[in-house]
């Protein structure tokens, strides 16, 4: 499975239930340390941009568009405290 693979299906695990983001593995360090936040236009948006990235390696997807799921850390617009990480992108590989 390409590490790509590996990052979307971890991605899919925690917006499925985002509290159990703090047990979770990085996918390329293994640090507990991953970080799911909805950068939404306003507090009560049901959709925004989610960013997903590891803060101990600083890699991480391409933020993009999505609901936000109900227990889902959210920052407005402007306010959020995203770093500059290094995108996992698809290569194209097979898995």
């Amino acid at each position: 499975m390409s590490e790509f693979s590996v990052w979307l299906d971890e991605y899919q695990r925690i917006y499925q239930r985002p509290r159990s983001i703090g047990s979770r593995p990085c996918p390329h360090c293994l640090a507990r340390a991953l970080r799911l936040v909805f950068v939404v236009p306003s507090p009560e948006a049901e959709s925004g941009t989610a960013a997903f990235w590891c803060a101990s390696c600083l890699r991480g997807l391409i933020p993009l568009r999505a609901p936000v799921p109900a227990d889902a850390e959210r920052s407005v617009e402007g306010t959020e405290a995203v770093p500059n990480y290094t995108l996992v992108v698809d290569t194209g590989d097979a898995d």
